[in-house]
């Protein structure tokens, strides 16, 4: 106690040059319209200053639990676009043309069944690879979030791998840019089919092959997925054709294909749930033995 008002006795000039300097301010402001408005516009200025950085630091401290929810709802509009190209797909598909009132039928039955089975959940990468012969990605989640082995994980601009091992909360990715994998993909107005690989080491292309020479292909059309398995729906765009190769003595084409997707900038995925993934998988199983 004596130190303290050791203190304010040693330093009451000061003390009291601030207090007289702050009561002449408020008699100023309080009796002078104009200095009035100039303190009110300094004191408003300064008061949004500090709400501008209160915002700022509020937005920096939530922003992984907003970039959290921004990939819930990407997830759930990729589930919706989905849905309505496929059942659009599967609408401009039919032979004979329904009626308006079956084909309504139909479709939204479809689009039904389609929501009910698929499931997109968003993930993060937490390590990547792209320069070995066999790349690996590593994601947040795992088998309590609903990832299992063998599903396919795609990003906004395209598909980037199958899931191959997964833990309580974290899986590991084959990337497109791996020797093991084989995607089925299709091409042309046609839709004509074939096996998509990676045997190059430049991670921005890939080889279409199983192509029947007897297809229309040509530079820039779109590679898309096939959907002939529950790993990736159909339609996902993969990427376009840079130049198509024929082998002379050949019956099929080799096709270059230049990815949609940048896999050294990925930061962010969804992986694909197909809840009848398992039911056709155990079909195909009794089928091969």
């Amino acid at each position: 106690m004596r130190g303290i008002l050791g203190f304010l006795i040693r330093r009451s000039g000061l003390l009291l040059f601030v207090l007289l300097e702050v009561v002449s301010f408020y008699l100023i402001i309080r009796f002078n319209e104009t200095q009035r408005l100039i303190g009110l516009t300094s004191a408003n200025k300064f008061t949004g200053y500090l709400y501008k950085q209160y915002d700022a630091l509020t937005d920096y401290l939530t922003l992984g639990r907003q970039m959290e929810n921004l990939q819930v709802e990407n997830a759930r509009l990729h589930e919706q676009l989905l849905i309505w190209q496929t059942s659009r797909d599967d609408s401009l598909a039919t032979d004979t043309p329904p009626t308006a009132t079956t084909e309504r039928s139909d479709s939204s039955q479809f689009a039904s069944t389609l929501r009910d089975s698929l499931q997109f959940i968003p993930v993060r990468i937490i390590n990547n690879s792209i320069a070995a012969e066999n790349n690996i990605l590593t994601i947040n989640r795992g088998r309590k979030d609903g990832v299992e082995p063998r599903m396919g994980m795609m990003g906004v601009d395209g598909i980037i791998g199958i899931v191959r091992d997964v833990s309580d909360h974290y899986a590991t990715v084959m990337s497109l840019l791996h020797r093991q994998t084989r995607i089925s993909a299709t091409v042309g107005e046609a839709d004509f089919f074939g096996a998509l690989r990676w045997e190059d080491r430049d991670p921005c292309y890939m080889w279409l092959t199983d192509v029947p020479k007897h297809a229309e292909i040509r530079p820039g059309d779109p590679v898309r997925t096939s959907g002939h398995s529950f790993i990736f729906p159909v339609g996902i765009l993969i990427g376009k054709v840079e130049k198509v190769f024929i082998l002379e003595g050949d019956n099929f084409y080799r096709i270059q294909v230049a990815l949609n997707n940048d896999l050294s900038r990925q930061q962010f995925g969804y992986v694909i749930r197909h809840s009848r993934r398992a039911e056709l998988s155990s079909l195909e199983q009794r089928i091969a033995q």
